[in-house]
């Protein structure tokens, strides 16, 4: 193979996501401004649906203020931390908006829309290049000293409180009112087993918590263990914590008898997805090197093992997991 042939890959490569970008990008503009615009000025359509969703007036004008700041910050060049807003912001706006149409009981045809939004802002927020991102994140190197243990029970705890209370309590509660619909005959038994997978949820959670904390750190990206954590659920797949709150989730769902959960299930798993593949495995790639490519390799993102993978004995280089070639990508 030529120079040439390798080289022409990795432009094809490029011009996509170029493409890919500014054409999200594009669009997601130009509904922030003239979104923002009708919201701001309080024009109908936009503006009549508030009310039936049970939000003041007022709520207008700091949506349409929000998002045609979000829309300029995302037109002009630069401005890397004010973007990583922007995002965070339209992508909580739409999220919220479908939530809030499937809550009342409105048809795909209103809850669909800001969705199909929320796939664009992760797009361009995906593909965006180089010079519209933060820089890399400085990582201490393998082996780097880890924080006290008094430090991270308290950080680790903590961050399950807030959460935890936020993601599995607060928002649940919104959008469900903690009523129990109950919307087909026998439902008892699917409320059963969301108890169960609540349960299971909550442990799974706890324990991965746990080991962080043993480790001297916390499962949070700005306070890494100084060594990789290959134990307990972390054997099985890389991504426990994130699953549990999805088992939580569906069975909140489950046991609420409402679709506006399994959606936000979904909404919370892509956000995730896209955190863990553009953010947090290149950190610890960056922060762990051979030994995160093996445990990666090894070890699938959402898809757990059945059998808990054993890191190589360093002193023979032979890998004595089971199934070593599973996929890492879930």
């Amino acid at each position: 193979m030529t120079a040439t042939q390798l080289v022409a890959p990795v432009k094809g490569h490029s011009r996509r996501r170029a493409i890919a970008y500014w054409t999200a990008t594009v669009l997601l503009v130009t509904e922030s401004l003239v979104g923002g615009t009708y919201d701001l000025f309080r024009l109908d359509p936009f503006f009549a649906m508030l009310a039936p969703l049970g939000y003041p007036a007022y709520l207008a004008t700091i949506l349409g203020s929000a998002k045609i700041l979000a829309g300029l910050t995302l037109s002009l060049p630069r401005l890397p931390r004010l973007k990583e807003w922007a995002y965070a912001g339209i992508l909580i706006n739409m999220l919220g908006a479908a939530a809030s149409q499937i809550a009342v009981g409105n048809g795909p045809g209103d809850y669909v829309p800001p969705l199909v939004f929320a796939v664009i802002a992760l797009t361009s927020w995906a593909y965006r290049p180089g010079s519209r991102r933060l820089s890399a994140p400085t990582v201490q190197p393998t082996g780097g000293a880890a924080m006290g243990r008094s430090a991270a029970v308290i950080t680790s705890a903590g961050w399950f409180v807030v959460t935890g209370g936020v993601g599995a309590v607060l928002v649940p509660w919104w959008l469900t009112g903690w009523l129990l619909r109950r919307p087909l005959p026998y439902w008892s038994v699917a409320e059963a087993v969301g108890v169960v997978l609540i349960l299971a949820g909550l442990v799974v959670a706890a324990r991965v918590f746990i080991a962080f904390v043993r480790a001297g750190g916390t499962p949070m990206p700005g306070a890494m263990t100084g060594h990789l954590v290959v134990t307990g659920f972390n054997r099985y797949v890389r991504n426990p914590i994130y699953l549990a709150a999805m088992t939580i989730f569906i069975g909140e769902a489950l046991l609420f008898g409402q679709l506006s959960m399994l959606v936000y299930a979904f909404a919370v798993w892509a956000g995730a997805a896209a955190f863990v593949r553009w953010y947090e495995e290149p950190a610890l790639a960056t922060r762990f090197g051979a030994d995160f490519e093996a445990y990666r390799r090894a070890v699938p993102a959402w898809r757990p093992r059945l059998r808990p993978w054993t890191p190589a004995d360093p002193a023979h280089p032979a890998d004595r997991n089971d199934g070593a070639g599973a996929s890492s990508t879930g």
